[in-house]
């Protein structure tokens, strides 16, 4: 637990519930009332409780609703949760239970979440759960029938934000400096609310379109490395609201990444580079064929 006025590191723990248990809701790491950081590499598993509320494998809560400062600006990744009611709950907003005015600004990306069943009490489950602004949640991995929508339609949820309706699309990756003919890094995009929040649009699906001098050849994958068929187009009717993809271009160049349908469009400047080397040029995002474990 780390409350206040703090700044923690908190890595490679195994944090262990007991299970579903009626006499308390379990915390396994908590996080609160103006606590920054970062949550990174955690086994966190068996925390819930079959009372009348809901316990949790990774809590961050703060703001009016709590009675103290909001918590902002921590990363939760690479994280393993497995059966807790909820495995990762950002909890923060206003007396009324409303999201707060300002960004929380909370990284919650490449997690695995899984629930193998319902055993909440209240009856509440979801992979992720999101009361707050702005934060930045994609990448995860979310199974189980106990995080399935289609369990208990309203009770079980892969992940849960509370969020306006999808008004603009936003990459969340940054751009990037790429080798002619190697693969690019994951790029990652994501319809999202006024706000920040991710929201799944009305129109889900979206094509790639390349323009610029490196346009001529380039394909897309979904894939990482660039292997298995090329695609011109992505879905975005998952629970993240998002979709990953790669790109390998033929000549060098720059090439300008425009994702659109007839109700958004979004768009991301990238340079290709001949014989360009990892790490050759200093303070460059470069990519070749980058490992990446998890998709949307």
């Amino acid at each position: 637990m780390a409350v206040g006025n703090v700044d923690v590191r908190i890595t490679r723990n195994r944090v262990m519930g007991a299970g579903p248990v009626g006499n308390i809701a379990q915390v396994g790491i908590q996080l609160g009332l103006g606590a920054t950081g970062s949550i990174v590499a955690n086994d966190v598993s068996g925390h819930a409780y079959t009372g009348p509320g809901v316990a949790s494998g990774i809590l961050v809560y703060g703001g009016p609703l709590y009675g103290g400062p909001l918590s902002s600006n921590i990363s939760i990744q690479r994280n393993h949760l497995y059966n807790n009611d909820i495995g990762i709950y950002l909890s923060q907003g206003n007396e009324d239970g409303s999201p707060p005015g300002v960004r929380t600004n909370i990284e919650v990306v490449e997690n695995i979440l899984e629930n193998g069943a319902v055993t909440n009490g209240y009856i509440y489950q979801a992979g992720i759960a999101d009361l707050g602004t702005g934060n930045i949640i994609h990448s995860n991995h979310i199974s189980g029938p106990g995080y399935d929508p289609s369990t208990l339609p309203g009770s079980t949820f892969a992940v849960d934000v509370v969020a306006g309706p999808a008004v603009s699309l936003a990459f969340l990756t940054p751009a990037q400096q790429v080798a002619v003919g190697g693969c690019s890094g994951p790029i990652v995009v994501q319809s999202q609310d006024v706000n920040g929040n991710l929201a799944i649009p009305p129109l889900t699906n979206f094509s790639i379109t390349p323009v610029g001098d490196a346009a001529l050849g380039i394909q897309f994958y979904t894939t990482e490395n660039c292997t298995g068929p090329s695609v011109t187009a992505l879905d975005l009717s998952n629970p993240q609201a998002s979709s990953r993809f790669y790109f390998r271009a033929a000549v060098p160049g720059n090439v300008t990444l425009i994702v659109w349908n007839f109700m958004m469009t979004q768009s991301q400047a990238q340079q290709v580079v001949a014989n360009l080397e990892v790490g050759e040029i200093p303070g460059l995002s470069v990519a070749a064929n980058p490992v990446d474990e998890r998709q949307d």
